[in-house]
């Protein structure tokens, strides 16, 4: 169920990266393979991603994939993250990501299944519990 949550919410952003490149290139915007704006436009992308994922997750404790899926963010102690933890988790996915996704991969091997966005952040996904 996890993967599946993790499509969604990649799809919820290649959506809105292409409503953002779709406006950008509306009001005359170009894309050249410039290093400055190959960096800016990195920037923003990575921006984007841990506003998505911490914004989610500090508002109910879950992505929109994650909601679909029933599944939520707690931490290691049991408690629903705070922001901080929630900012951890957002740029532990860069950094699951920016190793051509091993990040993820990993909670293949690891013993507890946990990926490195949850070991950075103390936080894991289990079943939500129903309000």
């Amino acid at each position: 169920m996890r993967f599946y949550a993790g499509l969604i919410d990649f799809l919820v952003l290649l959506g809105g990266a292409g409503l953002y490149a779709l406006i950008f290139w509306q009001v005359g915007g170009a894309f050249s393979l410039h290093p400055l704006q190959l960096a800016a436009t990195g920037l923003i992308a990575a921006f984007f991603i841990v506003l998505y994922f911490a914004g989610c997750t500090v508002l109910t404790s879950a992505t929109p994939g994650l909601i679909w899926a029933e599944l939520e963010v707690i931490t290691f102690e049991g408690n629903p993250p705070t922001v901080s933890d929630c900012l951890w988790r957002g740029v532990g996915y860069l950094v699951s990501m920016s190793a051509l996704m091993l990040g993820f991969i990993w909670a293949a091997v690891d013993a507890e299944g946990l990926t490195w966005h949850d070991r950075m952040s103390r936080t894991f996904i289990v079943p939500a519990e129903d309000s």
